[in-house]
């Protein structure tokens, strides 16, 4: 199976749905593929048109990967026929947060070919197993799963009829399953499985009447998600590098001991990219230096559900250097509406100023937290998109960032760097983020 399509084809999606909602909600759905019906060729997904996933055999379940929420036209066909030739096909509206498998169940020859959408909910994951199981057998009357050591799930009918799709938490350990019939006769076995804590376990009874089999799927919930033993750490979290230290070389970025960018020269800002929340010991050192002779080494907290800058300021002489965070603004704007940033990376208690048509836009920006209630050095507000000239103004100094154009839902970021006496600008444009690179 070409994964690696399954997952290009996702991050193009995501390219064109903004990422954040205006709640607090995540907007990351986790979404997987399971093939439960018995006669239907290997098949392939299309997502909005394109293909997402290829050759999709009978009990085969893929992997889950994220993506952004919104409504998806979907379509199943004949493994190599195009989207015009779907064996079935729907519109789906997917919620952020959920974890998502899309089923395809019935039989070709009774036409009744099918997708169920199966939601669970896995945020309890970290510390125990969930077992979920699906009846996907048609004409075979409910079934009971008894996992030994601990008590039955509720009888479960076939899911193409109104049956539901049940879930248990487990301890982790060993455990064998039983499925049996109304009257406690067993079907179908599951030999003794280890059962680990962060990992989801999908138990399909699938095929005919006649000839009934049982599939296990396994998820490692936790590391898909990036969950941790004391936080649910789903976040639509997403960075960005600036180095804006004058003095400062081309320098590694690391985090927690990993390296997170590479060879970040001054001025540079690099794309987007998703991260995980949390407070972290974040690290500068020369490129390829090493962290024993770090340049710069503390500590930085990332919110969950933001957009953030991670930014080098400072000087290396005066030991001045740091790296300080400034959360951005998560909103992508609307209805003709452009965003102008601006980031004041000065190391001063001078204020600046951003002006645009020689009006001021934004007014009285600080170096981060150069005095109390300085704030992150970091202020945005929102226009109608179109023509503006900006200047920087501050510490005496006028500095021209020139005629800019600006486009509808794109967002712009003007920042001052340098020193008082030969303050600098750069401009990073680009359209709002989403949710990979």
């Amino acid at each position: 199976m070409r994964r690696g399509l399954w997952v290009f084809v996702l991050m193009s999606l995501l390219l064109a749905v903004p990422t954040f909602a205006q709640d607090a909600e995540s907007n990351t759905v986790f979404v997987r593929v399971a093939h439960l019906a018995s006669d239907a060729p290997a098949v392939d997904i299309y997502i909005d048109g394109e293909i997402a996933i290829e050759n999709v055999a009978f009990t085969e379940v893929t992997d889950f990967v994220d993506l952004v929420a919104g409504s998806y036209f979907l379509s199943v066909t004949e493994t190599g026929a195009s989207a015009d030739e779907a064996l079935l096909s729907t519109v789906y509206t997917m919620v952020g947060g959920d974890w998502l498998t899309i089923a395809t169940i019935g039989t070709v020859a009774e036409d009744d070919l099918a997708l169920e959408f199966l939601v669970d909910d896995y945020t309890a994951t970290v510390d125990d197993a969930v077992v979920s199981v699906i009846h996907a057998v048609p004409d075979v009357d409910p079934v009971t799963v008894v996992p030994d050591n601990t008590d039955a799930l509720p009888e479960l009918a076939y899911i193409g009829e109104d049956g539901d799709f049940l879930s248990q938490t487990l301890t982790s350990g060993e455990y064998a399953f039983d499925i049996q019939n109304a009257d406690g006769e067993s079907l179908l076995t599951v030999d003794s499985t280890t059962l680990e804590a962060g990992s989801a376990y999908l138990i399909a009874v699938v095929g005919t009447a006649d000839a009934p089999q049982v599939i296990v799927a396994v998820s490692n919930i936790a590391e898909v998600a990036g969950l941790t033993g004391d936080a649910d750490n789903v976040s639509t979290l997403l960075v960005r590098i600036g180095h804006f230290s004058v003095s400062a070389p081309i320098v590694d970025v690391y985090l927690d001991g990993e390296l997170l960018r590479e060879n970040v020269d001054f001025g540079n800002v690099s794309e987007y990219f998703p991260a995980p929340a949390g407070t972290f010991t974040v690290a500068l050192t020369t490129a390829d230096g090493s962290l024993e002779d770090a340049l710069y080494t503390g500590e930085i907290t990332l919110e969950a559900d933001s957009i953030t800058l991670i930014a080098a300021v400072g000087f290396v002489e005066n030991e001045s250097l740091e790296v300080v965070t400034a959360t951005e603004n998560n909103i992508a704007p609307e209805g003709g509406r452009t965003r102008i940033a601006f980031f004041q990376a000065v190391p001063s208690i001078s204020l600046f100023d951003l002006l645009a048509n020689n009006s001021t836009l934004i007014q009285g920006v600080a170096y981060p937290e150069a005095f109390t209630g300085a704030g992150d050095g970091y202020v945005s507000v929102d226009l109608g998109a179109g023509e503006y000239e900006l200047v920087v103004q501050g510490a005496g100094q006028t500095i021209t960032v020139g005629n800019i154009l600006t486009g509808s839902n794109r967002v712009y970021l003007v920042v001052v760097s340098g020193t008082e006496q030969s303050p600098l600008y750069f401009l990073v444009s680009g359209d709002f983020p989403t949710q990979v690179e």
